[in-house]
């Protein structure tokens, strides 16, 4: 089956797929797909038979998609523990067809992404986390944070930079939630 048709089939049926990337780490990621776009796919992600998120992955990030027996089992599995009926996909993203739509939905809603990016040839990766500050057409700003907490710069970054974009896991939430109570060094009384 080509990956479209498997993609295709995850989004009719809410069936669990795993996906494989180009990065890499060889990542791994298994979900349903929510949309299907010009421009990107939607998976959210599951994880231990739970859902962890909105995973956004321009096509090129994609390596290989796997529907074999073992995800027949599982997707048996998340419908006997009621876990897909608790999918709830982002209804905003079906109003989105490129990463600037998505990108530009997220600064209206304030809702604080991480972003993956590849480069040195797809080598070395980056993840920036925290607000979009400013969208244009081509580009977009992120005021990111750090793993310890601590705020870092304004970073201006392409959409043909994005790897992949995620929305709304549980680590992100806590995180967000955090980060939200901090100021940033330009709201900082001086």
């Amino acid at each position: 089956m080509k990956r479209r048709d498997v993609f295709q089939k995850s989004l009719d049926n809410q069936w669990c797929i795993q996906l494989w990337t180009k990065h890499p780490d060889k990542g791994a990621y298994a979900g349903v797909v929510t949309h299907l776009k010009k421009a990107f796919m939607a998976l959210e992600r599951e994880d231990n038979f739970a859902w962890d998120g909105t995973h956004l992955f321009p096509y090129h990030s994609l390596k290989s998609v796997r529907d074999k027996e073992v995800a027949a089992c599982h997707n048996a599995i998340i419908r006997q523990n009621g876990t897909l009926e608790r999918l709830a996909p982002l209804s905003w993203l079906s109003d989105c067809d490129t990463l600037f739509d998505v990108v530009t939905q997220l600064k209206e809603r304030d809702i604080w992404p991480a972003v993956e990016v590849l480069f040195d040839k797809g080598t070395k990766d980056a993840l920036y986390i925290g607000p979009i500050t400013r969208v244009t057409k081509t580009h977009f700003f992120l005021w990111c944070y750090d793993a310890a907490g601590e705020w870092e710069k304004e970073y201006r970054l392409t959409y043909k930079e994005i790897f992949r974009l995620e929305i709304d896991g549980a680590y992100l939430r806590h995180f967000n939630a955090y980060m939200r109570g901090k100021a940033r060094p330009s709201e900082r009384a001086e």
